[in-house]
């Protein structure tokens, strides 16, 4: 199989391999419903690039426990599509999602693959955000008033 990175999925056929880190991982949940929807990670590869990848609720339990934070894997036969327009935690214009075919293999790990990256947000764009809390803040079950959503 082809060895791709991050920045290579949206040209690249399938078969092919992504070496990455998890640099986050966490459990979503339905803001209404208060029910898990997926399990979601943020992946960095070698070159800086990273990428949001989700896990659907019926494969869980198949990779839930397989992946850690900070550790480093080699995927294969997952799905790349367009990300989803309400949520976007990182800038990439594409995301992972996991199957029932999906392969995670554990590798050493990637010494040129950072284990998080911020991103400031530009200060021409600081007025697009001005009063624009109701997504922010307010009542979360599982961490309480003041929580940030």
């Amino acid at each position: 199989m082809t060895l791709v990175s991050i920045a290579e999925l949206a040209t690249v056929q399938q078969p092919f391999e992504l070496q990455c880190r998890v640099s986050r991982k966490w459990t979503a949940y339905h803001a209404k419903k208060d029910t898990v929807i997926s399990l979601d990670f943020i992946l960095i590869d070698s070159e800086g690039n990273d990428i949001w990848a989700q896990i659907p609720l019926d494969s869980v339990r198949i990779f839930g426990s397989q992946l850690e934070e900070q550790k480093c894997y080699l995927l294969a036969k997952f799905k790349v599509t367009s990300t989803k327009e309400d949520f976007r935690p990182v800038p990439n214009p594409l995301m992972i999602q996991f199957n029932g075919d999906t392969t995670v293999q554990p590798i050493d790990p990637i010494p040129t693959a950072p284990p998080s990256k911020f991103r400031f947000i530009k200060a021409v764009d600081i007025p697009k955000y001005h009063n624009v809390t109701g997504d922010l803040l307010g009542w979360y079950p599982h961490y309480g008033a003041s929580a940030c959503y």
